[in-house]
């Protein structure tokens, strides 16, 4: 799949590739403000089935990266997972 770039970037790079030639600061950042955005996706929508979530983020995002940040949230106590449904509990 080939995802629109920004700037200078080919527009036959693919987001995978953009990932590879991403300094190790800016794939921190990226990962940072991916899990916000998760949160507050949860946050809004109070509970999500966590399949339907990533089924709406897998163009964007792959599977592993989705569980990094899911696991993030869960550890650092807003989101509850029980049976697959992912409950925002921070503050």
């Amino acid at each position: 799949m080939v995802i629109p770039s920004k700037g200078n970037d080919s527009p036959s790079e693919t987001t995978q590739q953009r990932g590879e030639n991403m300094t190790q600061e800016q794939k921190i950042k990226a990962a940072v403000e991916i899990t916000k955005a998760i949160a507050c996706a949860i946050k809004d929508l109070g509970s999500v089935p966590s399949g339907h979530l990533y089924a709406r983020l897998m163009g964007h995002l792959s599977l592993e990266n989705f569980q990094g940040a899911i696991g993030t949230l869960k550890r650092l106590g807003l989101v509850e997972e029980k049976n697959h449904l992912l409950t925002y509990v921070g503050k």
